[in-house]
């Protein structure tokens, strides 16, 4: 199907509208939305109350369309007419030569992309955050295809890696079809060894791809992507296994191009598969840590009495530790590195600022931290507080907030992304992190080799009886974890130094 979509002059893609649908009102809306966004109105005029009810709706129900969530259509749309003749470096525009009908009306791609160029940005985004998570998907899928084809034309590269993160949403009816509805696009598929066999099962094809992929990427970055620390799979999948019908519903912390810069450890990936277990995965890494206290799931990043529940709750985990490890009880602990830390953590250590993807100062840190627990109650007619302070301290040094839409409040709360759908964690040294919504007390936190973040390992109930930590080699992978002070390469440091030392475990 591939080379029918890429060598055809022109592909044509029909999404069939909904009887109570007007699909010229949907077009003739998105098409103001793009006018609107191209004369350059900015985000705090730019708002869904701009247009009318009926208008909006029928946006949406666009947007909501089944088109833009499966994967077999995202071929469709990357491929289109890839052999189109275009000056050398430059991308086929797709309005020229993919035509996209909604019932009878012609749709011109243009509009679909910059509408969802734009409004993902994140001043925008702040202000669209309540049109719906169909719709937020639809945009995020709209602009995958558009970057997967640029990559592909401006360097003729498209690994399978690239393309299973870019469309790890979207849904197909046969499972199979997650990884084999992209080799088509991919340009490394060929090393990978993997031929379509609609014969094999589900588990199967998951389990030889993703060891096909570690050892191609001599990386574990797939393993972001799986453990049993995540709800929702309905497959006998090993815990190291990604199910691709169900990924975590928490952001990658380590894999999403231009993110996060973690290096946890500096070596290659050394696997295998085990020759008596064969569905176990032999690694190699240290157990550092293990959990003593975990928060509740931290379910929204918007600020709002639930967001200021959950962070009283995460303040309070917080400062217990800090006593225990410090003896403070001194009422202000802004200026103590348990705050800073905390906050670190929150945010996984990056605030996007001005465009740009920065490790923040520590007072850029607290004074936007502060101004979003303010937030979180004036915005709904609660008195703010903090366990770090005085309300009058907080009065203080919440920032004022210089725009509605992209003041430090809302800077803030957009880093939050790495903490929602994650669980907040002290372990047994006293450290704080981020960690997979279904970990338990007595995990341990491990660094394997090949891996950019820290993972949660939990230790096997096959485990022979007796062993130490490090001996008994049967661990259940529960999922990648953001750790405090073991995200830059400082646990390696201790091993070099012989305070500790790398073992072999069997991931099962």
């Amino acid at each position: 199907m591939d080379q029918v979509y890429s060598k055809a002059s022109r592909v044509i893609i029909w999404l069939s509208p909904s009887p109570e649908t007007d699909p010229y009102l949907a077009v003739e809306t998105l098409a103001e939305l793009y006018n609107d966004l191209c004369k350059g109105i900015k985000y705090d005029r730019l708002t869904p109350d701009r247009y009318k009810r009926r208008q909006w709706n029928s946006l949406i129900q666009l947007l909501g369309h089944a088109w833009f969530r499966r994967t077999w259509t995202f071929q469709e749309a990357v491929l289109s007419s890839m052999k189109t003749d275009t000056p050398s470096g430059q991308a086929p525009l797709l309005e020229r030569c993919l035509t996209v009908l909604y019932g009878t009306v012609s749709l011109p791609w243009a509009h679909l992309y910059v509408v969802a160029r734009d409004l993902l940005q994140p001043e925008y985004r702040a202000v669209w955050s309540n049109v719906g998570a169909e719709v937020l998907a639809a945009l995020e899928h709209i602009r995958e295809i558009w970057h997967t084809r640029v990559r592909l034309v401006i360097s003729n590269m498209c690994s399978l890696e690239y393309a299973l993160m870019a469309t790890r949403h979207r849904q197909a009816t046969n499972a199979r079809d997650a990884i084999y509805g992209l080799l088509g696009i991919s340009t490394d598929a060929e090393g990978f060894g993997i031929e379509p066999d609609y014969s094999d099962t589900v588990e199967s094809v998951y389990q030889r791809f993703a060891f096909a992929m570690i050892c191609h990427a001599k990386s574990l970055r797939l393993l972001s992507f799986a453990g049993c620390g995540y709800p929702g799979s309905v497959y006998a999948l090993p815990s190291w296994v990604p199910d691709w019908t169900c990924p975590p519903k928490c952001s990658p912390l380590s894999v999403t191009e231009g993110s996060r810069k973690y290096r946890a450890t500096r070596f290659a990936a050394s696997c295998t598969l085990d020759s008596e277990i064969t569905t176990a995965l032999s690694v190699k890494g240290v157990i550092f840590d293990k959990i003593e206290y975990l928060s509740s799931i931290c379910t929204t990043s918007t600020p709002n009495p639930e967001l200021n529940e959950w962070l009283d709750e995460v303040e309070s985990l917080v400062i217990r530790n800090n006593s225990r490890n410090t003896c403070d009880t001194q009422l202000d602990l802004l200026g103590t590195p348990a705050f800073e830390n905390f906050c670190r953590t929150l945010t996984g250590n990056y605030i996007l600022e001005n465009g740009e993807l920065r490790n923040p100062s520590a007072d850029s840190l607290r004074q936007k931290y502060l101004s979003c627990k303010s937030s979180c109650a004036t915005r709904h007619g609660l008195e703010p507080s903090t366990r770090f302070c005085s309300s009058k301290r907080l009065d203080e040094l919440a920032m004022p907030e210089s725009s509605p839409v992209m003041g430090p409040t809302v800077i803030f709360s957009n880093a939050l992304e790495p903490t929602v759908g994650r669980r907040l964690c002290v372990t047994e040294a006293g450290r704080i992190g981020l960690i997979p919504p279904l970990s338990k007390q007595g995990d341990v936190l491990c660094v394997l080799l090949g891996a950019k973040v820290p993972f949660i390992l939990r230790q096997s109930e096959n485990c022979q009886a007796g062993q130490g930590p490090q001996d008994a080699r049967l661990f259940k992978l529960v999922g990648e974890s953001y750790i405090h002070g073991a995200m830059g390469g400082e646990i390696a440091v201790s091993v070099d130094r012989g305070e500790m030392q790398y073992g072999s475990f069997l991931l099962q």
